[in-house]
């Protein structure tokens, strides 16, 4: 019981050592993003989600499952989110 006793021990202070010299990767701060970086422009335009929603219908219905499938319309939102801290309002910003 000893013997298992200080093997546990020992695992911990080995993975106590370990997590203190690692590296953290996640570093807080800005991120600089350019516009080539995130890839090509989405077209809302050109939809083939009625194909897809048929093909999607077929699989479920060879599976013996039932489907009801539904069509709706709706917004989409295309864009992004940007938070900038310590402007005092809003004229500041723009």
């Amino acid at each position: 019981m000893k013997n298992i006793f200080l093997i546990l021990l020992l695992a911990n202070i080995l993975y106590l050592m370990w997590r203190m010299f690692m590296e953290d990767e996640s570093q807080p701060g800005v991120a600089f993003v350019e516009e080539s970086d995130l890839g090509p422009p989405l077209d809302v335009t050109t939809s083939r989600d009625s194909d897809d929603a048929d093909s999607a219908v077929l699989q479920y219905l060879n599976e013996g499952m039932k489907v009801l499938l539904r069509a709706t319309r709706g917004q989409i939102f295309v864009g992004h989110w940007v938070q900038i801290r310590g402007i005092a309002d809003d004229a500041a910003a723009k």
